[in-house]
């Protein structure tokens, strides 16, 4: 499950175990979460994030939109697993957004296809600088066999200013 974790014994002795946990959970609903994927041509990925295959699909240039993301903004790379990530003792006593960034990193291996980025930041509007967008993709591009009689397909190609 996301946004569990598994807390360690050393963590559960803590004095102020119970605080440690509030303060975590309160700084998992502070950080602000886009999500970007490798891949841009999974079915399940259309079906789940793209309002039932209706949707789009936006190309990135990685080092331009890590050059235009705001200083506060973290990337990670999510890791899968069977069981939630284990928060030790360190963690409990680490700044909350840093365990919370952790936590928040972490999906169960069954969502593994998703092959997940996720950019941590303040909540609400995230705005990237410079030309990072490389293309935006419709359903119809990649998948033809979904192609019904008289439906048209479009491929965009940001232009530079």
């Amino acid at each position: 499950m996301e946004g569990f974790y598994n807390p360690s014994a050393r963590f559960v002795s803590l004095t102020n175990f119970e605080k440690a946990v509030q303060t975590i959970f309160d700084a998992k609903q502070t950080i602000g979460i886009c999500s970007f994927s490798d891949t841009h041509d999974n079915e399940l990925m259309w079906t789940h994030y793209a309002d039932n295959y209706q949707g789009i699909c936006i190309g990135y240039r990685p080092l331009s939109l890590l050059k235009g993301l705001p200083q506060d903004a973290r990337l990670a790379r999510l890791g899968y697993g069977a069981t939630p990530p284990k928060i030790g003792k360190h963690d409990g006593i680490a700044p909350a957004d840093e365990t919370a960034r952790k936590i928040l990193s972490h999906k169960k291996s069954s969502w593994l296809y998703e092959r997940e980025w996720r950019v941590f930041g303040d909540p609400g509007k995230l705005y990237f600088t410079g030309n990072c967008v490389a293309e935006i993709r419709l359903l119809y591009m990649l998948f033809p066999k979904c192609l019904k009689a008289n439906s048209w397909t479009q491929f965009f190609t940001p232009v530079e200013h």
